[in-house]
């Protein structure tokens, strides 16, 4: 079994390894939408500033933006996000992040 911390991101610091089993991010408040997938950079038709590469091809991949977590930390982890969808007039989902955990 994993153990799993919660670290604030304020207190991610540059050079800092993010680890498997904790969750960055803001862990005050509970979100009401959550995925998992992969972290890769650029968003999704120009929206967002990653895409999270969900099972299920394409149509399943989620664009992300955050102003809580730096989402680079993150590329090419296998992850699990909570935030809000928010309206998307070019991807098939649009999340703000508010939390993230890594999951390997």
């Amino acid at each position: 079994m994993i153990n799993s911390t919660n670290i604030q991101a304020t207190k991610i610091e540059e050079g800092q390894e993010v680890k498997v089993g904790t969750t960055y991010g803001n862990l005050s408040k509970n979100f009401s939408d959550s995925a998992m997938g992969t972290v890769k950079a650029g968003g999704i038709n120009g929206e967002g500033t990653h895409t999270l590469l969900r099972e299920g091809g394409v149509t399943q991949n989620a664009a992300l933006t955050s102003s809580v977590v730096d989402l680079d930390l993150f590329i090419d982890k296998k992850v699990e996000v909570k935030g809000e969808t928010n309206d998307s007039a070019k991807a098939g989902w649009f999340m703000d992040v508010g939390s993230i955990k890594i999951l390997e």
